[in-house]
């Protein structure tokens, strides 16, 4: 699902809506018409898991809860080729500083 797709199915029912789904959770820029890198995938990530544990998720349900988008992500080609392996990941820590160093790896977008 795209843009494009979008604008069809519009044309073609009338539909003034449509449901996303895992859709959105695989690239939550979906709708945006643009697709990031690995860096800004990555950092989304990270700050959606620092996000959690500054409204008190412990460390552990953080990363269960970015799991839970790993799953689905297609974002940047992250996981296209390792997915197995960081749903794996059993050390929360480990799964972040991962997610951190890919992040770090380049500028922030303006």
């Amino acid at each position: 699902t795209c843009t494009a797709d979008l604008e069809r199915m519009r044309a073609e029912t009338g539909c003034a809506r449509v449901m996303v789904g895992r859709g959105a959770l695989a690239d939550p820029w979906i709708f945006s018409g643009r697709a990031v890198g690995p860096a800004e995938a990555a950092r989304f990530l990270a700050d959606y898991g620092a996000r959690l544990a500054a409204e008190g998720f412990a460390r552990p349900g953080t990363a269960d809860r970015v799991k839970q988008l790993i799953r689905h992500w297609t974002a940047g080609g992250l996981f296209a080729a390792d997915r197995d392996e960081w749903m794996r990941e059993r050390d929360p820590e480990r799964l972040f500083a991962r997610l951190g160093a890919i992040a770090e790896s380049s500028p922030v977008p303006a």
